[in-house]
């Protein structure tokens, strides 16, 4: 070192060293000094996969896919396979429309028609179906089954939307034994109508004594008039019914007896007083016999109860 004291070379090699010394302590901790643009994105992508170790870090989601979330509501998860089934057990059993047999002219013009099928399969642009259903209007089994699937979410909805009523034994339910609760108008599903009366008749399998069957007798025949009475009060000019009480709830009873007190019922109430002071909005009232035999029974009781029979479309 020419010109340049003992202690000044010193100082300079000191200074050298603490430049090369801070500058690797700096790269060190990531300031970087001698680090390029990839190196930094290596250690970046480091600290997320450390990050992915411990905990997940999901995406966040593009617009697309929040519009899918917001204009795309659950459906009910199996829906249309729980649909398909049922339409597919009412093709097993060859019960896939709704015949008309026979049909009976009432008072007033209101005209009585004895059918087989189910009524599942009634199509009509001012008409109502009527479902046998339990007071708690669940869905188990045989014809509420079927409509309850067929008539949609729509349906669901509206019979869980009834207001809770008391029955006999003080309990809150849908519907009371004896009664009959309408919804619409609405398109309800794979339906042909825009309203269903869910109708409760009584169980006469609990009929112990002669008394029981007695009440049970009256509930069914006010199931069925009061079921009319909404269609008339609803204006809707035809209902398609089943013959309630007449299946698993039979019990001990003959089918021909409990088929004579929904006929009669039915003949009854077209011939109210109340109906020779105005005109009647239900026109046409069909007793639907989910199988022959029972359509056979029904027309072999209209032909004793009703005159009037003017129609006969199948054999």
């Amino acid at each position: 070192m020419i010109g340049l004291s003992t202690e000044q070379v010193i100082i300079a090699a000191l200074g050298t060293f603490g430049l090369i010394w801070l500058s690797l302590s700096l790269s060190h901790f990531g300031f970087g000094f001698g680090l390029t643009s990839n190196e930094t994105k290596a250690t970046e992508q480091d600290d997320s996969i450390h990050s992915n170790s411990t905990r997940s870090v999901s995406p966040p989601p593009s617009l697309a896919d929040e519009k899918k979330v917001m204009t795309c509501p659950p459906s009910p998860p199996q829906f249309s396979n729980l649909f398909v089934q049922a339409v597919d057990e009412k093709k097993k059993e060859s019960v896939n429309q709704t015949v008309s047999i026979a049909s009976y002219t009432l008072a007033h013009g209101i005209v009585l028609t004895a059918a087989q099928g189910s009524v599942v399969h009634f199509k009509s642009d001012l008409g109502a179906i009527v479902t046998a259903c339990n007071e708690k209007l669940a869905a188990i089994s045989g014809t509420d089954k079927a409509v309850y699937f067929a008539g949609g979410l729509n349906l669901s909805t509206d019979r869980m939307s009834l207001s809770n009523l008391s029955n006999k034994s003080n309990q809150l339910v849908k519907c009371p034994t004896g009664r009959a609760r309408i919804v619409g108008p609405k398109k309800y599903g794979e339906l042909g109508v825009e309203y269903v009366i869910h109708a409760v008749g009584p169980d006469f399998n609990d009929c112990s004594t002669d008394e029981d069957k007695t009440k049970s007798i009256q509930r069914l025949r006010n199931c069925v008039r009061n079921s009319l009475a909404l269609t008339d009060n609803r204006a809707i000019a035809h209902v398609c019914m089943p013959l309630i009480s007449t299946g698993a709830f039979r019990g001990l009873q003959k089918l021909d007896d409990l088929i004579s007190v929904i006929v009669r019922a039915v003949r009854d109430w077209s011939s109210e007083p109340e109906r020779n002071q105005r005109y009647s909005n239900t026109k046409n009232i069909v007793l639907c016999a989910y199988t022959r035999s029972d359509a056979d029974a029904l027309v072999a009781v209209c032909d004793k109860l009703l005159v009037g029979k003017y129609k006969i479309e199948m054999k």
